[in-house]
């Protein structure tokens, strides 16, 4: 159970910040949309989209070990605009990582996404995924961006004044017949609910929710077991900007959520097959934004039998290379601090460190990483229908 002190700190810290919320740090540089742009009907476009990054994360605790990611990952495309509801990319994904002797990652990339209505679209092929998808990082790890940057199925997307939703299928892995693997499909979803929509303060309902089912009715080996891992957040935000233009705070935000975790202990930890497991968290943040675009963020994180299909491996209360042994409880206090700078000519950087300390197992660790995005659209032509 949670100790009642923590309780108490939780309760006098949201007194004392009554002023809004916010579930992660702002990637808007770093995510991948697919803007619908009416005014670029029946244009055609290059695409360059170039990102190097260094990501380091100096852990040695029980749950998780660190890692170094240091590469560039690149993916030029066309892009064209049959008309004001219609885009459509062709391109190529790549990723070379320092040090390797070949490309870690070479694949074709298509989408089509179709405005249905002004407030719906729908899109088949590479989605807005990674961190457009804007889930809280025990749900989607941040270096999912790295690893897991191509996403393929189907999306569905609202947006209106009050309503977000965001409702996409990734199908990781295809199988055939007399295949000798499983299939793999995640899927997951995110709707907020703007109730409050002020000039200084807004206040938002949550629900985020993904699913990993790894699965199949055609592949050869048919003793392969069925699972599938569910976690779901339920959460409220709040923002308040300040209404003077010349402050030097841009934003404050605050915000709380409960999670939940449910799956199959096949792929957690050596149990029977049919025995199912389950845990729940709690997180809370707290953030500021400066005008010169300083974010600090304050977060506290609490878990028991907690885990996530891609969620951030930190977060779990399962040990990553010795799923056998009993879950540990997880108590985790971050201090975050995002800096953003953009450049003239379409240059984005970002600078991210994120020390935290582990209650638990008294540990003080850190990660840092440095985040570059250029990403320029060239206007090749206006195509017109042959006649």
């Amino acid at each position: 159970m949670l100790p009642s002190s923590v309780f108490r700190s939780l309760f006098i810290l949201f007194l004392m910040l009554p002023w809004g919320l916010a579930a992660q740090l702002r990637n808007e540089a770093l995510s991948d949309q697919k803007p619908l742009l009416a005014e670029r009907a029946r244009e055609l476009y290059l695409r360059l989209d170039a990102l190097p990054f260094v990501l380091n994360t100096e852990y040695f605790n029980p749950i998780t070990l660190g890692r170094t990611y240091f590469g560039v990952q690149a993916a030029p495309s066309l892009v064209y605009y049959p008309s004001k509801r219609v885009r459509l990319e062709g391109g190529v994904l790549l990723r070379q990582d320092f040090g390797a002797d070949n490309p870690t990652l070479v694949s074709p990339i298509f989408s089509v996404k179709v405005a249905l209505t002004d407030s719906l679209t729908l899109t088949l092929g590479m989605l807005e995924g990674g961190l457009t998808h804007r889930l809280i990082e025990p749900l989607y790890a941040f270096e999912n961006l790295l690893n897991l940057r191509l996403e393929d199925g189907m999306q569905i997307q609202h947006r209106s004044r009050r309503w977000y939703t965001d409702l996409w299928v990734d199908w990781q892995r295809m199988i055939y017949v007399d295949s000798d693997f499983q299939e793999i499909i995640f899927a997951g979803q995110h709707t907020h609910y703007r109730w409050l929509d002020a000039p200084r303060h807004q206040n938002e309902l949550v629900l985020q929710g993904t699913v990993l089912h790894y699965g199949g009715q055609i592949q050869a080996n048919k003793e392969d077991p069925v699972t599938n891992t569910a976690n779901v957040a339920l959460g409220w935000q709040h923002t308040y900007r300040p209404l003077r233009s010349g402050a030097w705070l841009s934003q404050m935000r605050l915000s709380a959520y409960g999670l939940s975790f449910s799956g199959s202990s096949f792929r957690i930890q050596n149990t029977p097959e049919d025995e199912a497991i389950s845990g729940w968290a709690a997180y809370a943040n707290a953030s500021v934004v400066s005008r010169r675009n300083w974010e600090f963020m304050l977060s506290y994180w609490y878990a028991e039998g907690y885990a996530s299909a891609q969620g951030g491996a930190i977060y779990s209360s399962f040990a990553e290379l010795s799923p056998e042994q009993a879950p540990q409880n997880r108590q985790l206090l971050f201090l975050r601090l995002l800096k953003e700078v953009h450049i003239n000519g379409g240059v984005d950087f970002l600078f991210r460190l994120e020390p935290y300390y582990d209650f638990n197992n008294q540990l003080f660790e850190h990660a840092a990483g440095i985040y570059i995005r250029y990403r320029p659209d060239f206007k090749l032509a206006t195509l017109k229908p042959a006649k």
